[in-house]
């Protein structure tokens, strides 16, 4: 019996020309602390970038460092920018429609350079821990 074979499509075509990004926790071995990491990859240029989120105790958090992963890819000129992060999005969407809301956030500092950048920005969701290939270079 012949059945139908359908054809395997890429959900984006265009995905080397996005930025991916990841924030994580580290934790240190020696002294047992922990801190938190971020990176972003370009496939399409191959670059890696990898950055300190920065914050103090209060505000260090994977959402600090997703959104500052986001703001650097903004920085590098990339507008296309997919996240696993599903605060992060949320958060900048809260920003631009309600700023008032956002503007004793925590993180309003960072949300704010991200809503106020110059070009239109286009965020996508990818799933978390599931092989996605610009995502796979971010991984150790």
């Amino acid at each position: 019996m012949y059945k139908k074979v359908r054809l395997l499509e890429l959900k984006a075509p265009n995905w080397k020309e996005w930025a991916f990004t990841d924030g994580r926790c580290i934790s240190n071995k020696e002294n047992g602390s922990l801190s938190i990491g971020a990176g972003a990859c370009h496939p399409q240029s191959n670059k890696i970038t990898t950055g300190n989120p920065g914050g103090t105790k209060f505000n260090e958090t994977i959402n600090r460092a997703e959104l500052a992963e986001i703001a650097a890819a903004l920085i590098n000129e990339h507008t296309h920018i997919a996240t696993d992060s599903a605060g992060a999005p949320w958060q900048i969407k809260n920003c631009i429609l309600y700023p008032q809301r956002m503007k004793r956030h925590k993180h309003a500092k960072l949300l704010e350079t991200i809503v106020h950048h110059k070009n239109t920005i286009y965020l996508y969701k990818v799933k978390a821990h599931a092989g996605i290939l610009g995502k796979n270079a971010l991984m150790p």
